[in-house]
């Protein structure tokens, strides 16, 4: 099947654009009543004008504060990015196959969705600036994208997506950027990939795989390791588990502070001790284990409770507490790691911040639907919903 993929094409010609010290008297004449009713003619050149203007900002004022020009803010600073560096020059294949993977790569689930919808715009305004090269590589996305919002999706499974990327640099001539400053880091890495190429990362396997990729004797645990696995940490945060979070969160820290002293290695005493925090969570969740229904949504409980044990939950940490505790898609969102975040969020309503009860409301109504419906689980385009709910109250 051949797919237009052209959106250049989709373009419908509209009034001729007139500059701005053309509109600027006509406008004001208008407006004390000096002249008589604009012409069709002159109504759509100021349409014309006013909607570049408007194009060209960020938020429509008097509109309310989601009036912004993109979807999605991740897409928005890719493509602003690539504006401050290349206003008005040719568009490469490199060029458009960064775009798309800076926009795309937070996995938010809105490759094919929100995501898309950005790029397009962008495209279809640009298409005159791309080399036959980037053309292609937006082929190889659309298409992509098609192909997920014809099964119902909003964003493009990672195999796929590691395929989409790869398809593009072949086209774009670009060196596989996959490579590793370390060996046994990169293998590390590979490993957990094979083990677990999508699913969500234990906090079992974020120690081994720090362990695996820093037990070597060559002084970059603090160094080029750390580099490969901030990384891969970067790129799959979304994927990591309360309990994973809370161990790169120790070795991160650690890092932090051996690098302020100049060190790419981490000492043996401080490297034992390092591992020692990361066993004494892992204990400290498999003791508290017995009071949960769900070992996720224990595991993102107890974090919370580590975190901040007596203080006021705010809206953001509500809304982690929530996703960390649901995001292993076993089918217990609108169940089991409901009814134990229900229990934590009962004995705690006092430390809620009106955000965060905001937010626990969100999650409830969705949990409520799913469960009208006899389900256990939430859907993926409700859980998507619920996750954009939830941002809008932060905003």
């Amino acid at each position: 099947m051949t797919i237009d993929f052209n959106p250049a094409l989709n373009n419908v010609s509209g009034p001729a654009r007139v500059s701005r010290p053309q509109l600027v008297p006509l406008s004001e004449a208008h407006e004390m009543g000096l002249v008589s009713a604009p012409s069709p003619e002159q109504i759509s050149q100021l349409q014309a004008y006013y909607g570049d203007v408007l194009a060209s900002c960020d938020c429509v004022r008097g509109l309310g504060g989601r009036c912004y020009r993109f979807e999605d803010a991740g897409a928005g600073q890719a493509i602003e990015n690539l504006q401050r560096q290349n206003p008005q020059g040719p568009l490469t294949a490199e060029q458009l196959l960064h775009l798309i993977q800076s926009a795309t790569e937070d996995l938010d689930n809105s490759a094919a969705g929100a995501e898309f919808n950005d790029l397009q715009k962008f495209v279809q305004s640009n298409w005159n600036r791309m080399d036959d090269k980037a053309r292609q590589v937006w082929q190889v996305y659309y298409e992509k994208v098609m192909e997920s919002r014809s099964q119902g999706k909003s964003g493009i499974d990672n195999q796929q997506y590691e395929q989409m990327l790869q398809e593009m640099k072949e086209i774009a001539g670009c060196e596989d950027d996959n490579q590793f400053k370390d060996a046994s880091a990169g293998a590390a890495i590979k490993a957990l990939d094979q083990e677990n190429p999508e699913g969500v990362i234990s906090g079992e396997q974020m120690r081994r795989l720090i362990y695996d990729a820093t037990s070597d004797a060559d002084s970059q645990a603090a160094g080029k390791e750390f580099d490969d696995l901030a990384k891969f940490v970067k790129k799959n945060y979304g994927r990591l588990s309360a309990e994973a979070k809370e161990m790169w969160d120790i070795y991160a820290r650690t890092v932090e502070d051996l690098r302020s002293q100049g060190q790419s290695g981490i000492p043996s005493d401080r490297y034992e001790q390092m591992f020692d925090e990361m066993r004494e969570i892992e204990e400290s969740n498999d003791e508290a284990s017995e009071n949960y229904e769900d070992a996720g949504a224990g595991d993102a409980i107890e974090s919370l409770q580590r975190r901040n044990p007596e203080g006021q939950i705010s809206g953001v940490q509500m809304r982690r507490l929530v996703l960390d505790a649901t995001k292993d898609k076993d089918g217990q969102a609108a169940g089991a790691e409901y009814e134990d975040l229900k229990r934590f969020v009962d004995a705690n309503r006092d430390r809620l911040s009106d955000e965060a009860l905001a937010i626990w409301q969100v999650y409830s109504r969705t949990v409520e639907r799913a469960r009208s419906q006899g389900q256990s689980f939430i859907d993926d385009q409700s859980y998507q919903q619920m996750q954009e709910e939830m941002k809008d109250v932060l905003e």
